[in-house]
Order: C-alpha cells, then sequence, then structure tokens
C-alpha cells in the first residue's frame, strides 16, 4: 500500500505498524537509542541502517528462542551485549562508501577498554581485503559455550562436547586449539582470479603447543584419506594440501612458529607469517 507518498511492502501486521506511526507519534526517531547510534553518520546519505541487536534478542525469547540465543556480543568484542549498530551509505566523487557505529558500553555506562585491531596491521600490505580479530581463542570459546547454552539438546554438557570432539579427532578442544590462539588477522590480496591468495593469520602464545596441533592436524587429514605434503618455509615447519579442482595451481598452507598461517598460495603464507610489508605501511 502507499502510506503518506511511499510504498510500503510487508505483512499486514508490519503494514499496520506504519500506518500507526505515520502521523509522527511513537516512530523510531523518538527513540533516544537510535538517535545515539544514529547522530555521529554523515548526515549526506542516501540510505540509513539501523539494527538494535538487544531488542531482537528480546523479541526472539518472547517468541519462544531458547534465553542467550544472540547474546553473542560478550564474546569479547563488544563488551557483553548486542549493541545498536547504524551504518549510512553516501557517496563522494571518486569513491562510494559505508561507514558504521557501534555503541559500546557495559549496562553502567562505564566505559570499555579500548578494542583491539588483532592482527589487522599485520597482514601482507598488498591486501585488498583485511579483519582483525582480538583475541580469537577467547572469541571462540566463550562463542562455543554460549552456543551449547542456548542450542544444546538431551542435555549435553560442555564437558561432553568436548570428550566427543577429542574421542573423534585425537585433539583436546580447549587446550590443543583454543589455549594458544592471540590476536588474528583475515586477508585477502591479488586481482588475477586464479592467482588470488588469502589466509588467516593468528599469533601463538604458546608456540610448542601450536605446532604440535598443527603436525596432529597434518596426520588426522591423512587419517581422512585427505593427503599432505610436509614444507618448510619461512624459517618454519608446516604441510600443504593440493586442491583437485582444475585449473587450481595453489594449495593450502599450514605453517606454524610464532604465528600460525592458514592459507591459500604459499606466498600468501609466507608473507602473513615474516610481515616484513605489512598493511600498516600501506
Amino acid at each position: 500500500g502507499v502510506v503518506d507518498g511511499f510504498l510500503v511492502i510487508g505483512t499486514e501486521a508490519g503494514f499496520k505498524a506504519v500506518v500507526d506511526v505515520s502521523g509522527g507519534d511513537d516512530n523510531l526517531s523518538d527513540s533516544e537509542t537510535f538517535t545515539d547510534a544514529t547522530d555521529d553518520l554523515t548526515e549526506d546519505r542516501l540510505a540509513t541502517f539501523y539494527f538494535d541487536g538487544g531488542a531482537c534478542a528480546e523479541a526472539l525469547e518472547e517468541s519462544g528462542a531458547p534465553p542467550g540465543a544472540l547474546e553473542f556480543g560478550s564474546f569479547g568484542m563488544f563488551g557483553g551485549s548486542l549493541s545498536p549498530t547504524a551504518g549510512a551509505l553516501f557517496v563522494q566523487s571518486d569513491k562510494v562508501v559505508f561507514e558504521s557505529t557501534t555503541m559500546l558500553g557495559d549496562e553502567d555506562g562505564e566505559e570499555l577498554p579500548e578494542i583491539s585491531d588483532g592482527l589487522l596491521p599485520d597482514v601482507p600490505g598488498d591486501s585488498w581485503g583485511a579483519f582483525g580479530i582480538p583475541d580469537l581463542g577467547t572469541t571462540l570459546e566463550e562463542l562455543y559455550d554460549t552456543l551449547i547454552e542456548a542450542f544444546a539438546q538431551g542435555g549435553m554438557s560442555p564437558e561432553q562436547l568436548d570428550s566427543q570432539f577429542e574421542s573423534q579427532t585425537g585433539l583436546n578442544l580447549r587446550e590443543d586449539l583454543l589455549s594458544w590462539m592471540g590476536d588474528a588477522g583475515l586477508f585477502v590480496g591479488g586481482t588475477d582470479p586464479l592467482a588470488v591468495g588469502g589466509g588467516l593469520v593468528i599469533e601463538s602464545t604458546d608456540p610448542a603447543t601450536s605446532s604440535a596441533t598443527v603436525d596432529r592436524l597434518a596426520g588426522l587429514l591423512l587419517q581422512q584419506g585427505i593427503p599432505t605434503e610436509p614444507l618448510s618455509a619461512g624459517g618454519v615447519e608446516g604441510f600443504t594440501v593440493e586442491i583437485p579442482e582444475p585449473g587450481v595451481t595453489e594449495r593450502v598452507v599450514v605453517l606454524a612458529g610464532d604465528r600460525v598461517v592458514i592459507a591459500y598460495g604459499e606466498d600468501a603464507a609466507v608473507d602473513a607469517l615474516e610481515s616484513s610489508d605489512p598493511l600498516s605501511e600501506s
């Protein structure tokens, strides 16, 4: 239907909700949460995006979803809640820009500690896409525990799932994998579709454990019928996995030293490991 000159498409309840607020009462612009999230966005914009994760989680729980099903903000990045997020799309003479803001702070209104960039500044300098993740091990462990609490069926505890994972892989999820994971960075670079490289680099807080885990991963892949080959590059040891697809010339490379790198292409893996020409200098 058309409401005040705007075409409105939605469910009947959604359409009626738009009609109800079309007179200017009790609409989103009256929400302090909305205005706080959008005040710092560029005013001359083509489109605005807004998402209140906390309100969404409450609505889902009221509709019968498990408590805490969406509360993944507590996994180390945004301070324990799904903070309201707003974004704006606008154009300049030489670019199209999407900017976003997220409201940070705990329930008492206290400021949070500065958020780390993870290894974003240290990924290869020729990357055209990159993402930094602070304290990856803690992030994954808290997310894993939250998912178990929200979705575990049959009363299975985290300890039982940990034991099941270890019996199937031979690896202790928390001690062999998550314990040594520090800051991390994802990256992708290259302009030729057949020569694009990228991967994941993780700072190791315990190189001996992470190197042993990489060795055991190679053995685990062999047990699953996936052939691997040992590789020595960048002064460290690891292995490669061939990709049996026509036209694919690069291999998946896994290297372990002070950092663990899982990358597509040996050059990309060595660049991420050595960080001799990092993104921060680009």
